[in-house]
């Protein structure tokens, strides 16, 4: 397992569907993982901003 697949399962969770998932839960539902492109994240005052265009975190 390699890629996106393996980053998830290194949280102990899974996306639904392996080819096209760009987030994952755990089973329990207590771990969420998210993919991020690593262009998209800026700092400010030592805070992360992610900026996905409709999405900002």
């Amino acid at each position: 397992m390699t890629g996106v697949n393996a980053a998830f399962a290194y949280f102990g969770a899974a996306g639904r569907n392996p080819r096209w998932s760009w987030s994952a839960r755990s089973p329990d539902g207590k771990t969420v993982v998210v993919t991020m492109w690593k262009d998209l994240i800026t700092y400010e005052n030592g805070t992360a901003i992610y900026d996905g265009g409709d999405v900002i975190i």
